[in-house]
């Protein structure tokens, strides 16, 4: 059993946090399975904010990635009203599906009884259907050779005339690959696109740089009562060689308009046989319910 968990991490202001607790990597950034890498908040109608309003409808979309050839998907949700038990009352609604990426849209009750946040929860079947058990609030993955990565989140609600909070951007950010601008290339299953960087297997350190332009927003903290910056943090990951590290973090006192995060990539051993696509997902969260994510490639030529 795998577990993908969303909890909230700031109790007033009902943020997000994204954490990944799986068992028997050899390193977290290792994409060695299909993995669930996190969650993203979209209000219909105004993608760019993440905290939707009572009577919104809110887009949840998960990010699943594999080291190769993707794997077919199923999935199953409950959203509901949290409480420590799980959910409160009947569930707000319930899905089911096999789309890849997983997404669902959640119609956010409005009325006296309005919830100040959402949960999500249910799993995600790699190469297996799931059984949803809306009682018991259980998700099963059948099939031979099934992997289920239990998966859950929460949706910070809006008041009107309140704050909001909006996404950060990796789509306006500047990365870049050992200095050269590194864009998205064109996405295909397997094998390597035309518009990769060509790194020689064995040539060692590499450095992937992110310059944050107009990610991070500035709110009033509940606890001190004062202003400042939002905490950026970007997951990295790779599907073959190394990394340094899984985290890049930037703080709010960090004075820089336009910060950068800086991460070593070490290539890989020569492929056998064909040339190999490295992928590198990248995910940003502002701790506070936005997220977002890239995806860049880099091909390996073969020994």
């Amino acid at each position: 059993m795998r577990w993908a968990v969303l909890p909230e991490v700031a109790a007033i202001l009902l943020a997000l946090a994204v954490s990944a607790c799986d068992q028997g990597l050899p390193h977290a950034w290792s994409i060695e399975r299909t993995r669930v890498l996190g969650a993203k908040v979209e209000v219909i109608g105004d993608e760019a904010r993440a905290w939707p309003l009572p009577g919104e409808t809110a887009r949840v979309t998960w990010l699943v990635v594999d080291p190769a050839e993707p794997a077919p998907l199923g999935w199953a949700f409950i959203v509901c009203v949290p409480s420590l038990a799980g959910c409160e009352g009947a569930p707000v609604s319930i899905a089911m599906g096999a789309s890849r990426p997983p997404s669902l849209d959640v119609l956010v009750p409005a009325g006296p009884s309005e919830p100040s946040v959402l949960r999500v929860l249910g799993a995600i079947c790699a190469r297996g259907t799931p059984r949803l058990d809306a009682e018991t609030q259980s998700v099963e993955c059948d099939g031979d050779g099934a992997e289920r990565t239990l998966a859950t989140m929460s949706i910070p609600i809006a008041r009107p005339g309140d704050p909001t909070n909006a996404s950060p951007s990796l789509s306006d950010d500047e990365i870049t690959l050992d200095a050269m601008p590194w864009p998205e290339a064109i996405a295909i299953d397997t094998g390597c696109s035309p518009d990769s960087p060509r790194i020689a297997a064995g040539s060692g350190k590499h450095t992937l740089v992110v310059r944050f332009v107009g990610d991070r927003e500035r709110y009033v903290e509940t606890t001190s009562g004062a202003e400042q910056w939002e905490t950026l943090q970007m997951s990295h990951y790779a599907t073959a060689g190394s990394l340094d590290r899984q985290y890049t973090v930037i703080e709010p006192d960090n004075p820089d308009e336009a910060p950068e995060g800086t991460v070593e990539w070490e290539a890989p051993a020569a492929p056998p046989g064909a040339d190999m696509a490295v992928r590198f997902h990248l995910v940003l969260r502002d701790l506070r319910g936005g997220t977002d994510w890239a995806t860049r490639e880099v091909c390996v030529p073969s020994g």
